[in-house]
């Protein structure tokens, strides 16, 4: 069998006409037609077939072609060339018309295409792809954000308006990671992490915000895979400040799951505070006089009960006994307690089980001994 060189594909292809699509459906099938007659890997031979397809402008078929490289090779050795790929592939997604639209619009088409896949192997490679082309529209914006800053210091403007400039995108983001579905969240999420410090504290935020579940985890999975926990103690720590038990709760089981050893000083300090709370709760006793209130409605009623019989001078008189019936309604309340001894309890136990987790394990032993 004749090998045909790689580098003889693109020459072979000139003649072909983009802007039709018989020519376009022709050019696809020489594509995939010159893989199969390659005796390279598999692997390479369908890397190269799908490089070329999105070189030829033939995005369509080279979305479903790397949606099915996908599937049928998880793990790649020759990563150099997968990388070009999903460079080009990533290109065609942020500017699909090859027009200079706004970052924000492109922001929010990409969110809005996010889908189920449902077995669809162009749309699993695009859904594959949207977090790393979300990333790059939030480096482009900061990298623009960079010069005009740059500009500005240059002419001794203020600085102010600099803080400004990374919000449209990152409010589009925000907005999407509370919304819609879970590919999206997590899209959106990825996307807030590498944005800047503000972005980062909202999904911080966020992790306190979920008590439990998926969306906690994930997002404190990215924040550990991107080395970010020292970051995150401070804001997850603020729920300790809140008046309400529930959020020194969260607050604890966050940082546990987090694994930050930057968090012991912190969960100390609390845990430190919660007793002498307990203490207090304990000295003053639970319960107590309450204030008091009552409501009476009555209706009364004058009566002759009886009557007492006088005899005087050969005569008996009849001398009535009144008394007064009362009919009606009272209601008497009091408060006899309002008690938060529980659930500081509670919460006190979370942010010792929390502590202890995270504590390493020689100062235990020493601890004990």
């Amino acid at each position: 069998m004749k090998r045909i060189p790689i580098v003889a594909i693109p020459l072979f292809l000139s003649g072909v006409l983009p802007g039709q699509s018989s020519s376009q459906a022709k050019a696809a099938q020489a594509i995939l037609s010159l893989e199969k007659a390659s005796q390279a890997p598999a692997s390479f031979r369908q890397l190269q077939s799908i490089l070329l397809l999105f070189e030829k402008g033939l995005d369509r078929n080279g979305w479903d072609q790397l949606g099915r490289f996908y599937r049928d090779h998880p793990q790649v050795k020759n990563r150099k060339l997968l990388d070009r790929v999903e460079a080009l592939a990533i290109h065609s997604l942020m500017d699909p018309s090859n027009k200079n639209v706004d970052p924000v619009k492109r922001a929010r088409a990409l969110l809005i295409g996010l889908r189920p896949s449902l077995k669809n192997t162009r749309r699993e490679a695009i859904n594959h792809l949207v977090p790393r082309a979300l990333g790059k529209l939030l480096q482009m914006e900061a990298k623009t954000a960079k010069q005009r800053k740059e500009r500005k210091e240059r002419k001794r403007a203020k600085t102010s308006m600099f803080k400004k400039t990374l919000r449209p995108i990152l409010a589009v983001l925000a907005k999407n990671a509370g919304n819609g579905l879970s590919r999206q969240k997590d899209a959106a999420q990825r996307a807030l992490l590498l944005g800047d410090e503000e972005a980062r504290r909202a999904c911080y935020r966020l992790a306190l915000k979920y008590p439990q579940g998926p969306t906690r985890r994930r997002i404190l999975n990215l924040v550990r895979k991107k080395g970010l926990g020292a970051e995150a103690v401070p804001v997850i720590g603020q729920g300790f400040h809140s008046q309400y038990p529930l959020l020194h709760i969260r607050a604890a089981r966050a940082l546990r799951e987090l694994g930050a050893k930057e968090a012991l000083p912190l969960l100390k300090k609390e845990s430190f505070h919660l007793a002498k709370l307990l203490a207090k709760l304990r000295r003053a006793g639970n319960g107590g006089a309450g204030p008091r209130g009552n409501l009476s409605v009555i209706k009364q009623q004058a009566i002759i009960r009886d009557y007492n019989v006088e005899v005087a001078q050969n005569a008996a008189i009849a001398d009535p006994i009144v008394d007064v019936i009362s009919e009606g309604v009272v209601l008497d309340v009091k408060v006899l307690g309002v008690s938060v001894f529980r659930h500081i309890l509670l919460a006190k136990r979370e942010v010792d089980k929390a502590y202890h987790a995270l504590k390493p394990p020689s100062s235990v032993k020493r601890s004990h001994n």
